[in-house]
């Protein structure tokens, strides 16, 4: 004798006209032979049921739908029945742009007198919040991509014919590294329809980040587009050309040491700008020694050279050739973002360190008697 339960579930928000959602109506248990449920549901809100937006009706084992666009709107399960009734809302494109609308949906009266041979009859609950019905004032992109030192280009046209004209402004791009031309576009009543083209420059910067933007479009002119304020958006994606990593520079275009501190220097600079402080440090092979150890460069200095002396260590070996020692370096970040070094192998210096040996006989004493 306990009540059926009914839940009426759905992903609540915006709908762009033209665009849908869907709903279910779900039973806590499939109905048998001889038990009947028929589930009311109710409208509110500034949009019209049947012009504003429709239902359409999925077809399910045992249901049946009623009225979905007038009238007492009801689904019903008749067993044997599934658990699930799936409807969806349709947003219509109506082709005028009104303000935006609203629509609630919730389950009608359900109580210990719903349904047919259900002797704990049903209860019910919703998780339903409002959905808003998007006007569509402007057809345009909603995201682009471009390359830093290029350009990309996107159309833009109104929904609908203007009564007067209207002004497309652009904005968001201050501060950005884009550019967008023209920053102003007018609509009439005979050319709302014929794509108007903004082309958006990416300039080149020294980062080796991604960068975005948001462009927003701010409606002006005839009164019934002045008050639409969404769906004017582009989120602009700026992709790097710019590869992290160091550069070396070795004096005189080698780096050669006597052993036995022998010494010669070499510089390192950063090849794009990082966000935050950048630490390099130099890992010297068997043989040499580097100093400093570690070099640190901020977002104002990145490009300017510091210089790392390498000093040769003795071995007391006589050598009929040269050896040589690798410098390798590690690059890494504080907050381990700052540059993206992922996949990046820097750069390994190699040295020559001369031999300053000669092999040869001691004898101590020098005599021998």
């Amino acid at each position: 004798d306990d009540p059926t339960t009914v839940t009426l579930a759905g992903t609540a928000g915006a709908i762009n006209e033209g665009a849908n959602t869907a709903l279910t109506l779900t039973v806590n248990r499939g109905l048998v032979n001889g038990e009947t449920l028929a589930i009311p549901l109710t409208f509110a809100g500034s949009a019209t049921r049947g012009s504003d937006y429709t239902l359409s009706e999925t077809a399910a084992e045992g249901i049946t739908y009623a009225n979905l666009n007038s009238g007492n709107a009801r689904v019903t399960f008749t067993g044997p029945s599934t658990t699930e009734a799936t409807l969806t809302i349709n947003a219509t494109a109506d082709g005028t742009p009104d303000p935006n609308e609203t629509v609630n949906i919730d389950l009608g009266t359900l109580d210990d007198t719903s349904g047919t041979n259900l002797s704990g009859g049903a209860t019910g609950t919703d998780n339903l919040a409002q959905f808003t019905l998007l006007e569509t004032a402007l057809i345009l992109p909603t995201t682009q991509t471009v390359t830093e030192g290029g350009n990309t280009e996107y159309p833009i046209t109104l929904a609908t014919a203007p009564t007067a004209e209207v002004t497309v402004t652009l904005s968001g791009h201050a501060a950005t590294d884009l550019t967008p031309d023209p920053i102003a576009l007018t609509f009439s009543s005979i050319n709302w329809n014929t794509p108007q083209t903004v082309t958006l420059m990416a300039d080149e910067d020294n980062d080796a980040g991604e960068d975005t933007a948001t462009l927003t479009h701010t409606i002006s002119g005839a009164s019934e587009y002045a008050a639409l304020t969404d769906g004017l958006q582009v989120r602009v994606t700026i992709n790097d050309n710019d590869t992290a990593g160091i550069t070396l520079t070795e004096t005189e275009g080698e780096t050669t040491v006597a052993e036995n501190a022998g010494t010669d220097t070499y510089t390192v600079i950063l090849d794009t700008q990082p966000t935050a402080a950048v630490t390099v440090t130099a890992t010297p092979g068997t043989g040499v020694t580097t100093n400093p150890p570690a070099l640190t460069f901020m977002t104002a200095d990145w490009n300017t050279a510091q210089t790392v002396t390498v000093t040769g260590v003795n071995n007391d070996i006589a050598e009929d050739t040269a050896r040589t020692a690798d410098i390798s370096h590690r690059i890494s970040s504080g907050d381990g973002s700052s540059y993206p070094t992922g996949g990046l192998t820097p750069p390994t210096l190699t040295v020559t360190v001369t031999d300053d040996d000669t092999a040869g006989l001691i004898i101590d004493p020098p005599t021998l008697t």
